[in-house]
């Protein structure tokens, strides 16, 4: 059956405004995010798949994922970048591929670099690149906010626990938030090397660092732990993940690039276990707690 032109005019015109946005959308130069294979099976397929999709809607611009092979170096760092995409709108880069990061905005020093350095410190880097890092005071504010919360009615302390380097301005933040949320005094701060009684009786621990399997996989005390994996992979007691990855903190970092600032910061995005016990009040408790600025601490 042949259909006549008026028709097939008919039928195409409702469908020219979204061929038109796809075409643009697909024009428009991508955001290339670059990662390895450990850390996409540590933060989940399924995950990272999401987060493309999410940032490219948000943005109405391509988020792309450069997957490089872990033991690579920077020259083949650069030429994979390169082979995705000659002219991107930006280039994000892991901190452990710094030297990588280097390299390619050497060879495209009209592209934008975004190095996402976590919670290490460098600003001499701010020179070459713009530096995404995690508000870690901010983070630890939230996290005793938190910890006050899921320990409230409950006796004990709240174990936590900070890397050295960052104890000395992180813990006034820390114990601020659990003043702030009915626990002043309540913190007992360890090394994960040390030991602690048994016998002491705690009611919620905080790891804001790498630890030990045993502190996740021992007693059934609830946990708020720092970590990018995808929480599917925890048991229900880790009930809190604080996640500053690069695909959390991407999108608000690509925003704000248009500023011009060299220096970004930003706080983890925190999730609930998805097999959390909270009740109703407890979630909106902890929501409205997690969305906290850090005070200011003289």
């Amino acid at each position: 059956m042949k259909i006549k032109p008026r028709f097939a005019v008919i039928f195409f015109l409702p469908a020219l405004p979204l061929i038109i946005a796809i075409g643009i959308f697909l024009s428009r130069a991508p955001v290339l995010v670059v990662s390895d294979q450990y850390f996409n099976d540590l933060y989940g397929k399924h995950r990272t798949l999401f987060a493309e999709m999410k940032s490219s809607i948000s943005l109405f611009r391509r988020f792309q994922l450069v997957t490089v092979a872990d033991d690579i170096g920077p020259d083949g760092i650069a030429f994979a970048v390169s082979e995705v995409s000659e002219h991107p709108f930006c280039v994000c880069f892991p901190y452990r591929y710094a030297d990588g990061a280097r390299n390619y905005q050497q060879l495209y020093p009209s592209v934008n670099v975004l190095l996402f350095m976590g919670r290490t410190r460098n600003p001499e880097l701010s020179e070459s690149f713009t530096l995404v890092q995690t508000d870690t005071e901010t983070d630890l504010y939230r996290a005793g906010l938190g910890a006050a919360l899921i320990s409230q009615n409950k006796a004990g302390k709240i174990l936590c626990y900070i890397e050295r380097g960052r104890r000395a301005e992180g813990i006034p933040f820390f114990e601020r938030g659990l003043k702030d949320g009915g626990r002043e005094g309540d913190a007992l701060f360890i090394d994960l090397n040390g030991t602690y009684s048994d016998e002491t009786a705690i009611s919620c621990i905080v790891l804001t660092g790498s630890s030990e399997d045993s502190f996740i996989t021992g007693q059934n005390i609830p946990i708020l732990l720092y970590s990018w994996a995808d929480p599917d992979i925890f048991p229900p007691r880790v009930t809190v993940i604080f996640s500053d990855s690069l695909w959390e903190t991407v999108l608000p970092a690509v925003k704000m690039l248009v500023s011009g600032e060299k220096l970004i910061s930003l706080p983890s995005i925190i999730q609930m276990h998805p097999q959390n016990t909270f009740s109703s009040n407890e979630k909106n408790q902890l929501k409205n707690a997690f969305l906290q600025n850090k005070p200011l601490i003289h």
